[in-house]
């Protein structure tokens, strides 16, 4: 079982695979930060959990919304591509979000 208390974050805490993933770990305990692309305030879980942008871009902001995480949890994917959402970059975003995740310094649960 999990420690109480702890931070984990979940990528996409208000879609569906998210969402059941942050509710299990509310109701574990532990506190829940979200990595989104788009804001849900209205979201019943919105004023349960911190939210973050899910910035590929600025890997300042993206170490900092991992910043103090016990786990991670990807639910990070496209369902079909359009513009610049492809297959190929979300399998580079989510490389790129492990290799943040798991930098020197990072958590443990990396090693």
């Amino acid at each position: 079982m999990l420690e109480a208390l702890g931070m984990d974050v979940v990528t996409g805490a208000f879609s569906y695979t998210g969402r059941a993933i942050a509710e299990e770990l509310l109701g574990r305990g532990r506190e829940v930060r979200t990595l989104i692309r788009r804001d849900a305030p209205r979201d019943p879980l919105a004023a349960r959990i911190e939210r973050a942008e899910l910035q590929f871009r600025d890997m300042a902001a993206l170490r900092a919304a991992l910043s103090g995480v016990d786990v991670l949890y990807n639910t990070y994917w496209i369902r079909f591509p359009r513009a610049e959402s492809t297959y190929e970059r979300a399998v580079a975003n989510t490389r790129l979000l492990l290799r943040v995740a798991c930098a020197p310094g990072s958590a443990a649960w990396c090693t």
